[in-house]
């Protein structure tokens, strides 16, 4: 489990009035092991969980429609306090709302259905997925990587 890493899905600063160089002011959603599973945090504390600085692997997004993106950001926010985690066969059980961290972020990807590829040829974001397979360094594989400029100050550690 060497480097299995962390994935959550980036939502933004949503506050139009908040300091958008401010760290606390941009949330992500993701699952991790504790109740509930799912929680909105901060960009600082995602990067920085309990203070300590966590490698950075990127910011990474499939290529969707503004309406897909906003299917993938309403189905993130409805398991928010409402799902359990489970790091192996429950690791994206949809209907027992069971997830890992990866198993989250590609079930809330699915939800949208995107039109164009490459999810919808391969029938989904990780092909033959097994909790196995999937891990949030794998996931990445399946996304287009993207420099956002406002993430890099508050996730300073980074890797490539």
């Amino acid at each position: 489990f060497r480097d299995f890493g962390h994935a959550g899905l980036y939502i933004g600063c949503i506050d139009p009035e908040a300091d958008i160089s401010d760290c606390f002011n941009h949330v992500v959603i993701h699952v991790v092991s504790d109740k509930p599973a799912c929680q909105i945090t901060t960009l600082h504390e995602f990067c920085n969980p309990d203070g300590k600085p966590e490698k950075f692997w990127g910011a990474y997004q499939a290529d969707l429609t503004s309406a897909e993106r906003s299917k993938v950001i309403a189905t993130a926010f409805s398991l928010v306090n409402d799902c359990t985690y489970s790091f192996t066969s429950g690791y994206k059980n949809i209907t027992g709302k069971s997830f890992r961290c990866d198993g989250f972020v590609e079930h809330c990807y699915e939800s949208a259905k995107p039109s164009i590829s490459p999810l919808s040829y391969r029938g989904g974001l990780f092909e033959d997925d097994t909790w196995q397979a999937m891990n949030p360094k794998a996931l990445r594989n399946c996304l287009v990587k993207k420099f956002a400029s406002e993430l890099a100050p508050c996730c300073s550690s980074s890797v490539n």
